[in-house]
């Protein structure tokens, strides 16, 4: 099954999304994604249609405000991570992996060590503001077509607290005489 692509127009830019639905594997080699061999005005409308979701279609039903899931902060972060998106860049339980043209490695971070490196109020505010320009491996290289939004501009406090304690959960728990091995 594909990501959820309700917000696909806030995270990804109309280049990375036309450039995938041009040719998906020239990005992502193991990608299951077929190659559809859109017209170029076909795949226009279908880049122009993508990059306007940004949400709306949830209206006031937002997947992570079920009750049930109030009452877990972890397992309401676990949903926002997975439904507005986070997962198609960070992978499925933050494990990364996922390509990143002219980055330091190539690919996204995997995000089950953030809470090694980040307090709850750090990686709140990182979430909030986002990363609009990753480092770039060569300075005089493209920019990086995938960037993390501020999601401070779609996700409400409470939200983004409930993903900080999503991605906390994420670390292995590694018995501490093998954590300095």
């Amino acid at each position: 099954m594909g990501p959820d692509l309700t917000m696909v127009g806030f995270r990804k830019t109309p280049e990375w999304i036309d450039l995938w639905l041009k040719d998906p594997v020239s990005w992502k080699k193991d990608t299951v994604m077929p190659r559809f061999y859109f017209k170029d005005d076909v795949r226009s409308a279908l880049v122009a249609y993508l990059s306007s979701l940004k949400g709306q279609s949830w209206n006031n039903q937002i997947p992570w405000n079920n009750p049930d899931l109030l009452a877990d902060p972890v397992k309401r972060g676990e949903m926002i991570f997975n439904r507005a998106g986070c997962a198609a860049c960070h992978g499925k339980a933050g494990k990364g992996g996922y390509p990143n043209n002219n980055t330091v490695g190539g690919k996204i971070p995997t995000l089950t060590l953030v809470a090694d490196g980040y307090s709850q109020a750090e990686l709140k505010e990182k979430i909030r503001k986002g990363v609009p320009k990753p480092a770039k491996n060569d300075p005089n290289g493209a920019e990086p077509m995938v960037y993390m939004p501020a999601w401070g501009q779609v996700l409400k406090e409470d939200e983004m607290d409930a993903l900080v304690q999503y991605l906390y959960s994420l670390r292995p728990n590694v018995p501490k005489a093998e954590q300095w091995e």
